[in-house]
């Protein structure tokens, strides 16, 4: 592959593999399990930019919510970034307990591109999305984030990530959770796969350079 596959997991995926395992349960004074649910409201302070090299000027429209959406995953705030899903994928994420963990980072920035307005209040914005590597070479990747207009504002309802050059991008719909997540092991299992292949096909050049031992 052209480009160090390593760091695109960890942007990616790692960046955008927000979805964990599940849930953590919280004791109530009956002793009776109950699912950890907080939703703050995502305005109730003004969103840090940190990560975000061009950020809007308002912070209402799909602009807005994509700059707070990546800053809160960038940041690792699983309250805000769940807060700011729609309330579908919200109410599925609660009902099939999985956590929302994003995997935060001091060093990704994301850039925010063209808004593509679409019937029945929907909305995509592109973004592009750069880290470290751990050799400390930038690496940068498109992405696409889609949101809907609720009664609450702008929320994001799903995400396509460009994986592969040449290749369709991954569409994750996060109002289907667990879709998502069968969906990001599938591409890490891929990922694998190449860098196995890559690592096979680079070895078998020094090995046939190799003198043979008698």
């Amino acid at each position: 592959m052209q480009r160090n596959r390593e760091a695109l997991v960890a942007l990616a995926l790692g960046f955008s593999a927000i979805l964990g395992c599940s849930r953590p349960a919280v004791e109530t004074k009956d002793n009776t399990a109950q699912t950890v649910a907080t939703t703050p409201d995502p305005t109730s302070s003004i969103a840090t930019t940190r990560g975000c090299t061009n950020p809007p000027a308002k912070m209402d429209g799909p602009e807005g919510v994509v700059c707070q959406f990546l800053e809160a995953m960038r940041a690792g705030d699983d309250q805000k970034t769940e807060a700011l899903f729609t309330a579908a994928a919200r109410k599925r994420i609660q009902e099939e307990k999985i956590a929302v963990a994003p995997r935060g980072s001091d060093t990704v920035r994301f850039e925010l591109g063209k808004v593509e307005y679409l019937p029945d209040d929907g909305a995509r914005v592109a973004c592009k999305c750069s880290d470290l590597d751990a050799d400390g070479e930038k690496h940068t990747d498109e992405m696409t984030v889609m949101v809907r207009k609720e009664a609450d504002g702008w929320r994001v309802a799903g995400m396509a990530l460009t994986v592969f050059d040449g290749e369709d991008p991954v569409l994750l719909n996060f109002e289907e959770p667990k879709e998502v997540q069968e969906k990001l092991g599938r591409v890490r299992q891929e990922i694998a796969r190449r860098l196995a292949n890559e690592a096979g096909q680079a070895q078998r050049p020094e090995d046939s350079a190799s003198p043979v031992q008698r």
